[in-house]
């Protein structure tokens, strides 16, 4: 709300203003005025058609609102026309990457390391990359690098790191990583299902088939869970 003021305060001084509604776009979209962030955001790139972060913030909002395609042609934009800006060199991979075109995804995140990028959303979303590409040590090493950079992670990105750990069999380090992954977030669906499948390789299959029917109940749409689960158990009346 502060930041919307202060933005609609700078804009009475300088009417037109494309910083000064990429700001207000941006305040009102993390305040949830869908239509308003848009409008906003809109109207600063038609005042400044080569403000490539304002086509970034467009980008961002765009995949919030589950619109991948025209996210993608904002961030491509704002790559065009600033090569160098990290966040959107980092959106548009992760776009990419959940895409199905993760080597490109890492060509671009690769570019932002070379221009000085050093942030936990440049990792995470290089591991990610990675693992798509079964690329596991390096997706380990993003990660592990992501984790370290804010000082232990999310749960998210913790699961992650495990999740690659256990491609590599490295199964202790794996298990350590998905409780510490749990225990930042219990219903992370990553961590549930991850660490499901890990006991389910090792042998522990009341262990696994307790985490996968939790799996079931917080992610119900994820049918990787349902086709590790139903690899070793028998479903039970009931059961999705």
């Amino acid at each position: 709300a502060e930041a919307e003021r202060l933005a609609k305060a700078m804009l009475r001084q300088h009417p037109g203003s494309a910083l000064a509604l990429n700001i207000l776009g941006t305040a009102q979209a993390q305040q949830g005025k869908r239509t308003a962030a848009e409008a906003s955001l809109r109207k600063a790139i038609e005042t400044d058609p080569g403000y490539a972060e304002a086509y970034d913030n467009l980008g961002r909002f765009l995949i919030d609102r589950k619109r991948e395609e025209e996210a993608v042609q904002m961030f491509r934009k704002a790559v065009t026309l600033a090569p160098g800006l990290a966040s959107a060199l980092v959106n548009l991979a992760t776009s990419l990457t959940q895409a199905g075109q993760p080597a490109l995804a890492v060509t671009l995140l690769e570019r932002a390391r070379t221009g000085g990028a050093d942030a936990p959303p440049l990792w995470m979303a290089l591991g990610n990359a990675h693992t798509r590409l079964k690329n596991y040590a390096k997706a380990e090493a993003a990660l592990a690098r992501g984790v370290e950079a804010t000082q232990g992670g999310t749960a998210q990105m913790v699961a992650l790191l495990a999740q690659a750990q256990a491609r590599l069999g490295k199964d202790d380090a794996a298990m350590a990583n998905y409780d510490r992954a749990l225990s930042l977030d219990e219903n992370a669906p990553i961590a549930v299902g991850g660490k499901a499948l890990l006991l389910q390789t090792l042998g522990d299959f009341g262990g696994a088939e307790v985490l996968f029917r939790k799996g079931f109940e917080i992610d119900p749409l994820n049918g990787e869970n349902f086709r590790a689960f139903i690899m070793s158990h028998k479903a039970k009346p009931g059961d999705p």
